[in-house]
Parts: C-alpha cells; sequence; structure tokens
C-alpha cells in the first residue's frame, strides 16, 4: 500500500468522523445531490471510498508487475553476458 492510498483512508475515516459529529452536514449534501434517504448516500460515499482505494492498488500491483519484468529481462541479459566472457578462450 502506497503512501498516498494510506492518506485517502486517514482521511476517508476523518470525513467520517466528521459527519458523524455534525449529521446536518450530511443531510445537506445528500439532499442538494438527489438521495432521498442519508443511509443511500453514505452507502454510495462507501462504494466510491472503496473503488478508488481498489484503483489505487490495482495502479501499484501494475507498476511492480512492470518492475519485475525489467528486472526479469536485465537478469537474462548479464547472464548472456556472463556465459560469453566464461565461454572466451584465456589468452
Amino acid at each position: 500500500m502506497t503512501i498516498q492510498a494510506s492518506l485517502f483512508y486517514v482521511l476517508a475515516l476523518l470525513a467520517g468522523a466528521a459527519m458523524a459529529l455534525f449529521p446536518e452536514g450530511a443531510v445537506f449534501i445528500a439532499r442538494r445531490m438527489g438521495f432521498a434517504l442519508l443511509a443511500n448516500w453514505f452507502f454510495a460515499v462507501a462504494i466510491a471510498a472503496l473503488s478508488f482505494l481498489h484503483l489505487t492498488a490495482l495502479i501499484s500491483l501494475s507498476r511492480v508487475e512492470t518492475r519485475s519484468i525489467a528486472l526479469t529481462q536485465e537478469l537474462g541479459i548479464l547472464r548472456e553476458r556472463l556465459e560469453r566472457l566464461g565461454a572466451r578462450p584465456e589468452a
């Protein structure tokens, strides 16, 4: 997990705490967005937050996989060079 994902998680927790402490603001936002029930809005916000965290995890995994492929290719090139150096006749 990256520092950005951890920071987003902490901010989401703080926003949830703020909504719990000041429910009037959450009701106002939910009504302005067209939600009839506050619970539906909380559910939609939770789905959006989890989707964002999932997306950041996928991006991180993709970067690690790309780096793994690059390292494997570099290792193969180095092994080939070592084999060529070992096969040379000594002068």
